[in-house]
């Protein structure tokens, strides 16, 4: 969502990245990880703060955790 938030297709963040297209939609549909490198550079280049998307995330996974 953060990337589409931008307006950056998955073939411009990939040519960003020097990967190939496959490789994003394979993060995007939860097909591959990410180790804690590759996020903070997916961050740089869309210029998102790596610190704000964490929490963002963290904050996610515990409401998910709390509607259980």
């Amino acid at each position: 969502s953060k990337r589409e938030e931008k307006g950056v297709t998955q073939t411009q963040l990939a040519e960003m990245l020097n990967v190939k297209q496959a490789f994003i939609s394979k993060i995007e549909i939860c097909d591959r990880r990410l180790d804690i490198i590759e996020l903070h550079h997916i961050c740089q280049v869309l210029g998102i703060s790596f610190i704000d998307f964490i929490q963002e995330v963290d904050k996610d996974i515990l409401s998910k955790g709390e509607e259980k």
